[in-house]
């Protein structure tokens, strides 16, 4: 019965104290993966939208942390997607 809580919080300090010093929009979106994995959940549906929101260099990281655990999985990222400079909101959304 307490298994599970202190899985979590294991888990969560590990996560935590394996990541570097991540940009905030990075760190954000990799804590709330982790909190998703840690729940059984997958991405949200604009998890894409959000990435393009994010600068090239930054849109890396999180992808490189996604694939990592486990959450994007399937089809690849297309490489034009991955450089491709930050898309405006009401852009992203045509």
């Amino acid at each position: 019965m307490i298994l599970p809580f202190l899985l979590a919080a294991l888990t969560d300090g590990a996560i935590v104290a394996a990541q570097p010093d991540l940009p905030p929009a990075v760190a954000a979106i990799a804590a709330e993966a982790s909190e998703r994995l840690l729940a059984g959940e997958n991405l949200p549906p604009d998890y894409r939208l959000r990435l393009l929101a994010l600068p090239p260099e930054e849109r890396m990281l999180a992808i490189v942390y996604l694939r990592r655990t486990g959450l994007l999985r399937g089809e690849a990222f297309p490489l034009d997607d991955i450089l491709r400079p930050v898309v405006p909101s009401d852009e992203a959304t045509q």
